[in-house]
């Protein structure tokens, strides 16, 4: 069964002179035939479908209503000699059904506020917008009309490739035409009026596969996010020259620059700049080496007293690492509370926004918007508490709503960024504090194992060089993978 069925097309005019016009039109399952003279309105009532459902764009490119004047401005009563009647307003009617049962009828302003169509179902009337307004769009937004018109046709559109390399939602304005044949420049062509604004890689081929449910639209969004990929691994390699440039001159050292992705060699190549020539790095650990090798060590160590030392050491760090990941979780508690309430809030706020949109392009039908939850402290509301912006008295104006929920938005915001950057430092100190404890159990260890072998003053001067040794390899590895990020 079709997703959409049309029942029942009405157009109604209405002028300053009290007098009202109106053609109707029903419609039977299978082929509809509506024949008539020329200039008696046909194109007219096939336009006011598209019109009345929001999608006149696929009409082709227009700077007014796809309507005569007599919709807009005078009617006559007659074709001859026909007394002149001025409109004063005048609306589209369409009746439709859904493959569900589910009907609703759908009424748009021509001569009017056009930028909202209203949605009457048991006799409850809702508007919903057109168009895009700043992060609003009425394919995105819950009182969207195309987000609402997709969700009655029981469609779930897909997000296809677009031209910058990211994914766009298949709007239902590239899918209409190929419902749809425009007498002007739809005989030339199958799709020639689908809108190209929305920036859609092959827009009219994804379409079609759309309709023909033949598409695969996985595997093409697979292949547009490898090719992201690449230009996104471009752009880091690039930054990570320019980042490798930077340390070197800061750090004094010599450095060739990397080749282009794929063209470079390791390991890399440094210098050290010295007063005759410039040294490889790899040459000046050595002499390094070399340096600590010649070392003579007269270090006589009470060992006792170190053990003592670092027992007491280690016991206090690790009372400290403890209250640090302590803290940690207190932190990660309060940021998940704070993403619950920001959320909340961003819902309302965006609901508010719509509600408000609604009412400034001229709506007096933008429903209940009934709040069970306090949005800053996410309680439940009791009677007494309860907002209901149904009844006229109204606490705070819409704006007003508005303007405090984004303040409260911003300000959560504000303290979970605060808490997050509050986390990073305390991971990195649990972290920092995690290595040294580490270091210093090792030592600990070592001191114990030099203390009960023979010769051990001899050993723990050994294992001091090795000590700083290992140090040294450990700083210039550090040095290197710095210069390497």
């Amino acid at each position: 069964m079709l997703a959409l069925e049309i029942l029942r097309l009405k157009i109604i005019v209405n002028t300053h002179e009290q007098k009202s016009f109106q053609t109707e039109i029903h419609f039977s399952k299978g082929l509809n035939v509506i024949r008539a003279e020329n200039t008696s309105g046909k194109s007219t009532c096939v336009n006011a479908i598209a019109y009345s459902l929001g999608l006149e764009s696929i009409l082709g490119p227009l700077k007014s209503k796809p309507f005569p004047k007599s919709l807009y401005e005078y009617i006559l009563d007659s074709k001859e000699d026909g007394r002149v009647y001025n409109v004063s307003n005048s609306h589209v009617e369409l009746t439709i059904k859904n493959n569900l049962g589910k009907k609703v009828l759908l009424k748009r302003y021509i001569k009017g506020d056009s930028k909202f169509i209203s949605v009457i179902e048991d006799n409850q009337t809702q508007d919903y917008f057109l168009d895009h307004y700043g992060s609003l769009g009425s394919s995105k937004s819950e009182y969207g009309f195309h987000n609402w018109l997709e969700k009655f046709m029981n469609w779930n559109l897909p997000f296809v490739p677009n031209l910058t390399g990211g994914k766009t939602k298949l709007y239902l304005e590239t899918i209409f035409p190929l419902f749809f044949i425009e007498q002007k420049r739809g005989w030339s062509e199958i799709q020639a009026n689908v809108p190209n604004n929305y920036g859609i890689k092959n827009v009219k081929r994804s379409a079609i596969e759309y309709v023909l449910d033949i598409s695969d639209f996985e595997t093409e969004n697979k292949i547009n996010n490898y090719r992201q990929t690449i230009d996104n691994l471009n752009q880091q390699w690039e930054f990570i020259n320019k980042n490798i440039q930077s340390l070197t001159e800061i750090s004094n050292i010599k450095f060739s620059g990397l080749k282009k992705i794929g063209n470079q060699t390791f390991p890399l190549e440094y210098c050290i700049s010295d007063i005759d020539a410039d040294i490889n790095i790899h040459n000046f650990k050595l002499s390094l080496i070399q340096d600590l090798n010649n070392l003579e060590n007269s270090i006589t160590t009470n060992f006792d007293e170190e053990i003592l030392n670092h027992k007491a050491l280690i016991t206090k760090q690790s009372d400290t690492l403890s209250n640090l990941e302590n803290h940690k979780q207190q932190l990660q508690i309060v940021i998940y509370d704070l993403n619950k309430k920001i959320d909340l809030i961003y819902s309302d706020l965006e609901k508010y926004k719509q509600l408000k949109l609604l009412s400034d392009l001229g709506s007096e039908n933008i429903g209940d918007l009934k709040i069970e939850k306090c949005p800053i402290c996410n309680s439940d509301l009791n009677d007494n508490l309860h907002i209901d912006h149904s009844t006229q008295s109204t606490p705070m104006s819409l704006q007003e709503n508005i303007d405090f929920l984004n303040e409260q938005w911003v300000f959560f915001k504000n303290m979970k960024n605060k808490h997050l950057n509050e986390l990073s430092d305390q991971e990195k100190s649990i972290l920092k504090l995690r290595n040294i404890l580490k270091v210093n159990q090792q030592k600990l260890y070592n001191l114990e194992s030099d203390s009960n072998a023979s010769h051990s003053e001899m050993r723990h001067n050994i294992r001091q060089r090795i000590e700083k040794e290992q140090k040294l390899n450990e700083v210039q590895i550090f040095l290197e993978k710095a210069r390497a990020c």
